[in-house]
């Protein structure tokens, strides 16, 4: 596996929201054009649209709590 960090901010109640394209990329996903329809498969409750800070600013991007990330990878880590 690739060696990549996936930013990882709180949620309202400080529990970990995960950048799915961080998680994409820590495992070697190649297309990064459409995270959203990459994490569709993920149940609602699992995930979020949040604020991250970037470089140039907070940028609105898609994030996984642990249950979703743990759901997205489990293909991967099964291999």
């Amino acid at each position: 596996m690739p060696d990549k960090r996936a930013r990882v901010v709180p949620d309202a109640d400080g529990n970990p929201l995960f950048v799915a394209q961080d998680a994409m990329m820590a495992i070697g996903y190649h297309d990064l054009t459409d995270v959203t329809e990459a994490i569709k498969h993920v149940p609602e409750e699992w995930k979020a649209v949040a604020s991250i800070p970037t470089l140039d600013g907070a940028q609105k991007m898609d994030v996984l709590t642990e249950q979703g990330l743990i759901y997205f990878l489990g293909p991967y880590l099964a291999k």
